[in-house]
């Protein structure tokens, strides 16, 4: 086993993993852990890594790798930095956050709409309150109007020529 794989896992304290091993192992040792209900997360940069980075729940490419590495992966890390795993985690843990809360103001103001809709309060002809109305914000009244429709007199109200 190499010092690297024994130095990285002891800084993430992981106690069980597999260095050095061909990649249909490593896609059986994947396999084997989401039989038993395990999420897998991978990290791969190598040719080697792409059968593996596909079977993974979530495969993370480095970005310097090959690029079938990187066609493989769902998420690829431009940089090629393994600091950048951790930002990535908090950008879809934030975004994941926000997707949840749209999801639930867009549910309390359908909901709303909808109860207000069924009791006859909200109509498709209900008035709009003067600020809402953008042609009322812009003129006062229908005959400042600068479009006029089209009278006996010809096209905008023009008096016909003779």
């Amino acid at each position: 086993m190499p010092a690297s794989s024994l130095l990285c896992s002891a800084q993430i304290g992981v106690g069980d993993f597999t260095a050095v091993a061909a990649p249909a192992i490593k896609v059986r040792i994947i396999q084997e852990l989401q039989q038993s209900r395990k999420r897998v997360a991978l990290i791969g940069d190598g040719v080697n890594d792409a059968p593996t980075l596909a079977q993974a729940d979530l495969g993370i490419a480095l970005g310097t790798g090959a690029g079938i590495a990187m066609s493989a992966a769902p998420v690829v890390l431009v940089s090629g930095s393994l600091a950048r795993v951790e930002a990535a985690f908090r950008l879809a843990a934030k975004t994941t956050r926000v997707v949840r809360q749209n999801l639930f103001w867009a549910f309390i103001y359908n909901s709303l709409g909808i109860t207000l809709a069924l009791t006859g309060v909200l109509t498709p002809s209900s008035p709009r309150p003067p600020c809402c109305c953008p042609a009322r914000r812009l003129w006062p009244t229908p005959c400042a109007s600068p479009i006029r429709k089209k009278g006996k007199h010809g096209a905008y109200g023009a008096q016909p020529a003779m």
